[in-house]
């Protein structure tokens, strides 16, 4: 198994890989058409956390929960580690679509006790006319990420620095047998986890000459632990490059996914059951020969119940690509474990 890099906490985390990977890629955002929308380097995220962190400090929210309303994209890292960087606890969490997440968001909102909501200038207007709505007023101001950029860096800034057993995140469970309930997530619950899924992607399995040159492509939403933990934090800790994408993305191009693994050489990536079920649905056998996946290592299946039949018929499908069926890595979780 590789040598794996001990932190302290996350912050120290993010720390410590932008002063070693420096500019190297950390993660790439796509558009609907595979080209790129966004990208962020080790330390162009160390540097945006710092200039959001030194906002939300002067403006009192250090302590404080902070929901985040984004669509997918590099932005919710960003958002996210600054509010780590200020000792805020990020609370993940999505865009209401509808009433009925609406509903579910006004219940986060009031659970959580949030002090103010993070989200992009485009969200901005929507999410204050909501807060308004809500009789909130100036007890959860909304506060555009694009303006907090805009903080010119201190170089004397010293990002917060939690012990261990420290609240890193809020992930709230899906409330569908309920009301939403919140989870405390530590930094030590993290760190472990991280520890756990590398073993269980590469225990036996060592193909990559070191742990850096690990790629992963994943469609799975950043509010959602699989697609934050599993896609973006364990690659973080790792070291490694992430290529991303929207859910909508995949569904509307399920071949772009598997295109982006093959032209990347990724290693890594995986989804829901319905996930590979939708590709062999949507993606033909020519399109599958123009593909190479052989360089996927691990092919993580969970967040639903798995179907031997989806995989045996993704299998069969994507043989023609060099896709290996050993590499499918069926998994269990829950939010009250982390990931």
């Amino acid at each position: 198994m590789y040598n794996l890099p001990q932190f302290n906490n996350l912050v120290d985390m993010a720390v410590q890989q932008a002063s070693q990977r420096n500019a190297a890629p950390l993660a790439t955002f796509l558009k609907d058409n595979g080209a790129q929308d966004d990208a962020a380097s080790y330390q162009s995220l160390h540097e945006a956390a710092c200039a959001i962190a030194m906002t939300l400090q002067e403006k009192g929210l250090s302590g404080r929960n902070m929901l985040l309303l984004f669509a997918p994209g590099i932005d919710y890292i960003r958002a996210f580690f600054g509010c780590l960087y200020a000792g805020c606890v990020p609370v993940p969490a999505y865009p209401p679509m509808g009433a009925r997440d609406l509903d579910r968001l006004q219940k986060v909102a009031k659970d959580c006790d949030a002090g103010a909501i993070v989200t992009n200038q485009a969200l901005a207007p929507v999410i204050e006319h909501w807060v308004q709505q809500l009789g909130y007023g100036d007890r959860m101001p909304c506060l555009a990420l694009d303006q907090l950029l805009n903080q010119p860096l201190d170089s004397g800034f010293q990002p917060y620095q939690a012990q261990a057993d420290e609240v890193a995140f809020l992930q709230y469970t899906s409330g569908s047998t309920g009301h939403p309930k919140g989870v405390e997530v530590t930094h030590g619950n993290l760190l472990a986890n991280f520890n756990q899924i590398l073993h269980g992607f590469f225990a036996g399995n060592e193909r990559l000459d070191k742990l850096e040159d690990l790629r992963v492509v994943i469609w799975l939403p950043p509010f959602h632990d699989m697609g934050l933990i599993g896609g973006v934090l364990t690659p973080i800790f790792a070291g490694a490059q992430v290529t991303l994408m929207s859910p909508l993305t995949f569904l509307k191009r399920p071949l772009l996914w598997l295109q982006t693994l093959s032209d990347q050489k990724a290693h890594v990536s995986g989804g829901p059951n319905f996930g590979y079920q939708y590709c062999v649905r949507k993606i033909s056998e020519e399109q599958a020969a123009t593909l190479d996946l052989s360089n996927w290592h691990v092919a993580f299946n969970g967040a639903e119940p798995i179907q031997s039949a989806a995989l045996d018929a993704f299998s069969e499908r994507f043989r023609v690509s060099g896709f290996d069926a050993k590499a499918f890595l069926p998994c269990y979780g829950l939010a009250e474990a982390s990931l």
